[in-house]
């Protein structure tokens, strides 16, 4: 007569537990996967915005340098004629280096609008990167764990097996 060999039983229960505790164990590791890699999502298009918001600040304060220099030359430009100095040689000199210096002025605010922008995409792009290490990270955590469930379960039946026979290979006598 066959009687069921309640130490398979036990080694097959053990080893089911171990499979559904690995694939629980997977989904929590996808769900931070997925977590990781919306925050990368998330992460690249607020840097976007953000160099986007700081080019538009720079434009405008590059502009505002410009119209303040345009002013500021106007009123140079209106001051040699009220004291009705002929506008050649060094007043003409003196209009030319006022202009350049604003030319530069605007371009100086150019380029530091343009360090700050490539700042936050270059801390943007890292900061995305590291989510994406995790997500993958995650991801190589799930298939783990799913693997080590079946390995687990494996062995399980198989230490039950052996426990049964190595009680003589019948539980009662």
């Amino acid at each position: 007569m066959a009687v069921a060999p309640m130490m398979l039983w036990l080694g097959a229960a053990q080893g089911v537990g171990s499979l559904v505790a690995g694939y629980q164990e997977a989904e929590d590791a996808g769900f931070r996967a997925s977590v990781a890699r919306q925050d990368a999502e998330i992460t690249s298009e607020l840097t976007r915005q953000n160099a986007a918001v700081e080019r538009a600040r720079g434009a405008e304060e590059a502009a505002d340098i410009g119209r303040a220099n345009r002013r500021m030359l106007a009123s140079t430009i209106a001051g040699i004629g009220a004291g009705g100095v002929d506008f050649s040689g060094t007043a003409m000199d003196l209009v030319a280096d006022d202009a350049a210096e604003g030319a530069m002025a605007v371009q100086r605010s150019k380029s530091a609008t343009e360090m700050r922008a490539s700042g936050i995409e270059v801390r943007g792009a890292l900061s995305e990167r590291q989510s994406l290490a995790q997500a993958s990270m995650w991801d190589n955590r799930a298939s783990q764990a799913k693997t080590m469930g079946w390995f687990n379960l494996g062995t399980s039946i198989i230490g039950g097996g052996a426990d049964y026979y190595s009680t003589g290979g019948t539980m009662f006598t």
